[in-house]
């Protein structure tokens, strides 16, 4: 469903989907993907995931609506406190301490102490598809479904609606 990699493509975090019987499950490799092995996250603990540059911070949003980081490379998972909502995207900056989260319906989620906490801004509520983050994580970009394309300069404090055209966005990069 997802997948996220360390800035040297050495670790990456991947979410198998669900089928069938078979929930979702998050699987790691730590030999640029030479290897896989399932984590510890719980079952269905995963929908789409993002990596610090180093690929020790890790954070996954889940379809049954909670939020999952680990601190050390996948090796061990904790709730955090985000809302629960129909989350579609998460982002990370390089050094995993400010994420981004985008729900289908609802408003942008930012983290600035690495999923401890997490607190809504002023950005519209919409049917969020994606976000992304710069290395620094004060720049953000978020895409909607049949909607225009947001940016925040301010670590996503404020937003603002960008010149681009309302389309089926579903997928952004920084």
């Amino acid at each position: 469903i997802s997948v996220a990699s360390s800035a040297d493509g050495s670790k990456f975090v991947a979410v198998a989907g669900s089928f069938g019987s078979s929930p979702a499950s998050i699987y790691t490799s730590r030999d640029s993907g030479l290897t896989w092995s399932p984590t510890s996250a719980p079952n269905s603990s995963g929908a789409f995931v993002a990596s610090s540059a180093d690929g020790s911070k890790l954070v996954a949003v889940s379809g049954d609506g909670h939020f999952y980081t680990s601190a050390n490379s996948g090796g061990t998972w904790r709730q955090t406190t985000a809302a629960s909502h129909d989350w579609q995207s998460v982002s990370s900056s390089a050094d995993g301490g400010t994420l981004a989260a985008v729900a289908f319906g609802g408003p942008i989620y930012i983290s600035t102490n690495s999923g401890g906490g997490w607190l809504k801004n002023s950005s519209p509520t919409n049917n969020w598809r994606a976000v992304a983050s710069s290395a620094e994580g004060n720049k953000l970009a978020a895409v909607a479904d049949n909607g225009p394309i947001f940016t925040s300069t301010n670590s996503g404090a404020t937003w603002r609606q960008t010149s681009a055209p309302s389309y089926h966005w579903s997928g952004v990069a920084s």
